[in-house]
């Protein structure tokens, strides 16, 4: 197990990044369900892009490992031919999901633990209906993690973030 440390690991590592972009989605989102007062058409679909622009600045800025610029590179270098050409690239992640699937189903059975806890928790501190609150709260928590977490996996995959066997990489780009 690897991925879920290094995904709380680089949110520590870089707390602005992922903090500050989380909370522009969070302060976001309950404003769109009415945490002020009620919204317009217009207010809300501009405050949808505020959020999902937000969601894809933290994507770029994990896949970039702290860098958005970086992240951008990197998801556009995936449409390149990669060395050695797909079918090269497909046997190392063939052969990497053969000899880590332990680890990576222990990756993600812990993270769904964690995800389902920091759910609960919030269900149970909000009050019913309350979904400007609920939103905020889980738009802080479970879902940069979910994405910081996801981001990890597909770096896992790639190969641009070690084994789980060695130590893991740090996450400081």
């Amino acid at each position: 197990m690897w991925i879920l440390p290094w995904a709380f690991r680089f949110v520590a590592a870089h707390p602005g990044l992922v903090l500050g972009l989380s909370l522009v989605s969070a302060l976001g989102r309950a404003v769109q369900l009415g945490g002020l007062g009620p919204v317009g058409g217009t207010t809300s679909a501009f405050l949808e892009v505020v959020v999902e622009g937000a969601r894809v600045l933290l994507f770029l800025g994990v896949i970039g490992l702290g860098g958005v610029a970086e992240g951008l590179r990197t998801v556009a270098s995936a449409f390149a031919r990669p060395p050695g050409g797909w079918r090269e690239s497909g046997r190392r992640v063939r052969a990497r999901l053969r000899a880590e699937w332990r680890a990576l189903m222990a990756d993600i059975a812990g993270f769904g633990l964690i995800a389902f806890a920091i759910n609960a928790a919030i269900e149970a501190v909000a009050a019913p209906g309350a979904y400007p609150r609920i939103f905020l709260l889980k738009n802080l928590t479970v879902i940069p993690l979910t994405i910081v977490f996801q981001c990890g996996l597909l770096l896992f995959m790639s190969g641009r973030a070690g084994s789980a066997r060695p130590a893991a990489p740090s996450p400081v780009g």
